[in-house]
């Protein structure tokens, strides 16, 4: 792996993901199905304006929707707060749609949570990083 990558794989690690009702997004497990989170907000990993991102979230939002997929609000943010990204938890979804949904957003990778497994996954290569 490469520094850079290697460094924001550690800082997906140490995020702090919170559901709107202030949950961590393993909380939604319902039944033994899956949660995965994503987001649209700075795809491939740069920095986009506030108005872009937001406009990039209703795209999301409303595919979700079109599908019938089950989704929370749920925000990646750092420790110090000096990050903060808007997504989803998609409840009792698969890895393939969640990554389909991700890579169509631009996005780098993906959480899953399972009963007995905390992972990122990434987009490109569907690479498994457990944590």
């Amino acid at each position: 792996m490469s520094g850079a990558r290697d460094e924001l794989i550690a800082t997906w690690k140490r995020a702090v993901l919170e559901t709107a009702s202030g949950a961590h997004p393993r909380s939604l497990l319902e039944e033994g199905l899956g949660v995965h989170v994503i987001t649209a907000w700075n795809p491939g990993g740069q920095l986009s304006d506030l108005e872009r991102n937001r406009q990039a979230d209703e795209v999301l939002e409303r595919a979700l929707g079109d599908l019938g997929v089950r989704h929370i609000r749920t925000t990646g943010r750092s420790a110090d707060n000096s990050w903060r990204e808007e997504g989803w938890s998609l409840v009792g979804s698969n890895r393939e749609l969640a990554l389909a949904l991700a890579k169509r957003c631009g996005q780098l990778a993906i959480y899953e949570f399972s009963p007995t497994a905390s992972r990122i996954i990434m987009c490109d290569s569907g690479e498994i990083i457990d944590f």
